[in-house]
């Protein structure tokens, strides 16, 4: 996609186009580069003067064209029975005060929506959870998470809907042992053998139907029990 920008003192799109990488929103969301920066460059290459409020102004052009599939992307998530929910930060740096921002997202199987806000409170994910058909979230133990599914199930129990089971990412947790390995390497060596044996399993479901993976998830049961009795013997141990 290339955007056009007039101005007082640039009318011919012709003129601007001949500094192609400026014309491409890509770098602006793709490499991250700020609309400052963007004229400095533009200047460099000649075009100079170019009003930062028109480019900003642009962006948001952009953004109304792209948001009815925005909506949708939204819309699908709502109905997915299981979700994925992560949070990061991303640094805001232009347009706004807050220089600390949070990109949020949520995922399915063939999906994945974000939203961008100035706070990790858990009242971002139960404001999507309240709306959603979830029935397991999975994600970190981050308490924002925990304080949203109990929220959201709140509110469910008060309509007499199914509540959402809180599940949490096998990927995080195998990398809390990785970490620990250096410091407790017998200890976080069990696990993390374990987790290979569960990995390996997971494996064999790509591509499977889903009566199938449902077998062979089975027999991840009794590892995560053996996990489990083996993390709670090391506790009474201290």
């Amino acid at each position: 996609m290339i955007l056009f920008f007039f101005t007082s003192s640039y009318r011919s799109p012709v003129e601007l186009s001949t500094w192609t990488g400026f014309t491409r929103p890509g770098h602006k969301y793709c490499d991250l580069v700020p609309i400052e920066r963007y004229t400095a460059m533009a200047g460099r290459e000649g075009l100079k003067d170019l009003p930062q409020q028109s480019l900003i102004e642009s962006t948001h052009y952009l953004a109304d064209f792209v948001k009815p599939a925005y909506d949708r992307l939204k819309s699908e998530i709502l109905k997915l029975k299981v979700l994925h929910a992560d949070e990061t930060p991303h640094r805001m740096l232009e347009g706004d005060k807050t220089s600390q921002w949070y990109l949020w997202g949520f995922s399915g199987p063939q999906t994945s929506y974000f939203e961008h806000h100035n706070t990790r409170s858990g009242d971002i994910a139960s404001d999507l959870l309240k709306e959603s058909s979830c029935l397991y979230l999975s994600s970190d133990v981050f308490s924002s998470y925990s304080k949203a599914v109990r929220i959201t199930n709140e509110a469910r129990k008060q309509q007499d809907k199914a509540p959402i089971s809180h599940v949490y990412c096998n990927a995080h947790a195998r990398r809390r042992f990785r970490e620990a390995k250096d410091n407790f390497p017998e200890e976080a060596e069990f696990f993390i053998k374990r987790y290979q044996e569960i990995y390996h399993l997971e494996s064999e479901t790509k591509g499977r139907p889903p009566d199938v993976r449902l077998e062979i998830r089975k027999k991840m049961v009794t590892i995560f029990e053996e996990m489990k009795t083996h993390a709670e013997n090391i506790v009474m141990s201290y």
